[in-house]
């Protein structure tokens, strides 16, 4: 295929996850797209859906430490926020674009 998908093993997916990602990717070949990720509820494994529009992007403090930057200032769940660094294991992104960035370590 032309887009690679990874996802975790401890991921779950809904309906409807993929064509989201699918869409971004065709129109911003470049990009690793990464989801909104709901929480699910120790308790009794219900979804704990975001209620606000917002979505964390990763990012460094002055240490080098890894933290999540929450941005407030999106107009809808779905706009793209550039991010200097995500989670490694739940993206899409375009195959030739993956090998082409440097892709995994061997």
């Amino acid at each position: 295929g032309e887009v690679l998908v990874f996802l975790d093993a401890h991921c779950e997916a809904f309906d409807g996850w993929l064509e989201p990602l699918l869409f971004d990717i065709k129109n911003n070949p470049n990009f690793a797209i990464t989801p909104i990720i709901e929480t699910i509820r120790l308790q009794d494994f219900s979804i704990d859906p975001q209620e606000v529009i917002t979505s964390s992007v990763g990012t460094f403090d002055w240490n080098g430490d890894f933290d999540w930057y929450f941005a407030d200032d999106q107009n809808s769940s779905s706009d793209l926020l550039r991010s200097p660094a995500m989670a490694g294991g739940l993206f899409a992104i375009k195959k030739d674009f993956f090998f082409q960035s440097g892709s995994y370590d061997d």
